[in-house]
Order: structure tokens, then sequence, then C-alpha cells
């Protein structure tokens, strides 16, 4: 996948990671697990950590993960698995890094920093990268699903506060929050065509 396009990649997952964060303070309460996410959260060890909000297929929201058995949100990035994949690997995708890669050992939502994730391969056969590709489009499914339900059950309104809370260099240089959704619709769409055959 080109620099180009793999910057694009994180700074979508970026703004998508800090709406989220956002949406657990909701004025009405978290609304990650409004949707359908559960909270999970490691033992108290004495370090910072970061929950861990799990989506699975089954949840009271009963949501369409598109194939995936698994969505993982830290704060510091997101972790997936598809149902056809999962002999190959989970997705990893962490913040602010241009790059993703696939790990074999099975994701904990336990994880609490991003030290604690496991080690990645970047994908170099033919098999891994469409691994990464059927998962990484249906992990944006699942974010454009997600945003669509937002400005619907949150209102515009807080996602255009959210956005003016971030500093006003990162703001300039990002989409406004209603074409989150069609960018990750996009990317889905395109992801396919963007790294079939790439090493």
């Amino acid at each position: 996948m080109p620099l180009g396009e793999r910057r694009a990649l994180a700074a979508l997952l970026d703004w998508q990671l800090w709406y989220w964060g956002q949406d657990i303070h909701h004025a009405q309460g978290n609304a990650l697990r409004a949707y359908g996410f559960e909270r999970a959260r490691g033992p108290d060890d004495g370090t910072q950590r970061s929950s861990a909000y799990v989506l699975m297929p089954g949840s009271d929201a009963a949501r369409d993960l598109h194939g995936l058995t698994r969505l993982i949100a830290w704060g510091f990035g997101i972790a997936a698995t598809h149902h056809e994949h999962e002999a190959h690997g989970s997705l990893l995708m962490v913040r602010h890094e241009c790059c993703f890669g696939l790990c074999a050992q099975p994701l904990e939502a336990m994880a609490g920093t991003r030290d604690q994730l496991p080690n990645r391969v970047y994908p170099d056969s033919t098999q891994q990268w469409y691994t990464v590709r059927r998962t990484l489009s249906a992990v944006a499914r699942c974010f454009a699903d997600y945003e669509q339900w937002a400005q619907q059950a949150l209102g515009l309104a807080h996602r255009v506060e959210a956005q003016s809370r971030r500093p006003r260099a990162v703001r300039r240089r990002h989409m406004h929050a209603t074409f989150l959704a069609y960018a990750w619709c996009d990317v889905a769409n395109n992801v396919g065509p963007a790294i079939t055959g790439v090493r």
C-alpha cells in the first residue's frame, strides 16, 4: 500500500478513536456501551491503562460485524479478527502509525497499554494480504455503521463539539465529522484494489 494511502488511513483511525473517546463521556451515558461494545479492563497494577471496548456477534445490540468475530478498540489502536481468516491471524492497527500488521497470538482485550500488544508481522504473502484486505474492509464497514448511528443517536452537534476540542492544527488537516462515515465506506469499497498483490 502506498505511503500516502497508509497515512490517510492512519489519520482516519486517529479521528475515529478521538471521537470514540468523546462518545464514552457523552452526557446521556457511554455511547460505545449503548451501541453494543462491552468494556473490559485488566487488573489495577499501578500503571496508566486504557480500557478495551469489545464488540462481538451476539451482543445485546446485535450489530452487523460484516464477518468479524471480534473488534477490539483501545485508545492506542484497534484489533479485529475475521471469521474466515482466524487461522491466518488478526489485524492490528496502532494509532499514529502508518502501517498495520497481523498477529498470530490470540488477541486479549486485557491489554491495557501499547507495550502489552502482541508482536505483529507485516504481510508478505498472497494469503496474508488477502486476510488483511478482507479484515480491513470489514473493520471500515463497522466504523461506517457506527458513525451513521452516532449522527442519529448522539446528534451532529455532539460530533461538531468533539471536533472543536482537538487542537486547531489537527482539525485543519483532516475532514469534518459528517464525512467520516463516507470516508470509511470508501475505504471498505477500495481497499481491495489498493493492496492486492502488494509485497
